[in-house]
């Protein structure tokens, strides 16, 4: 039974691990009811959990938002530097695709994708804004295998020139080859979120979690092997 103190404060306490219709309906379903007051997730705020921690969205938006900046300033950094070294300065020249540029690239749009999903909160997205979320992780592990790519030939090519900035040579295959695995990923997820409407994708997650998974294991390897053979020490 609910008592008169606990209707007061808004919402009637359960034991911990319970629940009930009354406690979600009176939390909005956004949280837990601990002695008469609703304890939202960190999405949500308010006396129901019914309005938005804005400070949260902001924070994060904003986060990702620095980090695609800065990609957008090294990228330019890169163009400029490459534009002062050329004999005959020429833009176009200066934005050849290098690994270092594609690099940033990814990086940023990869950071402004995530940024603008925690900008609007969920209930005020279109529905096609949750596939930002999951577009992220296959930009993720773009960046990720290119540096591995990147470090794979430094330690295993002879003869190449890293003094002047180039794109993957023998490893690109390989690059492109895995990096289809994730965009397939993607697109058959949401091919699937289209046919079976309100299902669940963790299965997807699933997927992309054990991809990135392979990806860190060899950013691992070849990047304790890369700074062994820099520090002159292999």
């Amino acid at each position: 039974m609910v008592s008169r103190f606990e209707r007061l404060m808004g919402c009637s306490s359960i034991p911990i691990g319970e629940t009930s219709p009354e406690t979600v309906a009176q939390c909005s379903g956004r949280g837990d009811c601990m002695n008469g007051t609703c304890l939202c997730e960190i999405r949500y705020s308010g006396e129901e959990c019914s309005g938005f921690n804005l400070p949260y969205h902001a924070g994060i938006s904003a986060a990702f938002y620095f980090v695609g900046f800065v990609s957008v300033v090294q990228l330019m950094i890169c163009i400029i530097a490459e534009y002062q070294r050329l004999k005959q300065p020429s833009f176009l020249a200066a934005c050849r695709l290098t690994t270092q540029k594609l690099l940033y690239f990814f990086v940023f749009v990869a950071a402004v994708l995530r940024g603008a999903y925690f900008t609007t909160p969920e209930t005020l997205q279109p529905a096609w804004v949750s596939y930002l979320m999951s577009l992220y992780y296959p930009l993720v592990m773009t960046c990720a295998s290119l540096v591995v790519c990147l470090w794979a030939e430094i330690f295993h090519l002879q003869g190449i020139r890293w003094e002047r900035s180039q794109f993957l040579s023998k490893s690109f295959l390989g690059f492109l080859a895995f990096n289809l695995l994730p965009y397939s990923l993607f697109l058959a997820e949401i091919a699937y979120s289209h046919l079976f409407t309100g299902r669940s994708t963790s299965f997807f997650n699933g997927c992309y979690a054990l991809l990135l998974l392979i990806v860190v294991i060899f950013f691992l390897i070849y990047g304790v092997e890369v700074f062994f053979k820099v520090s002159g020490k292999w």
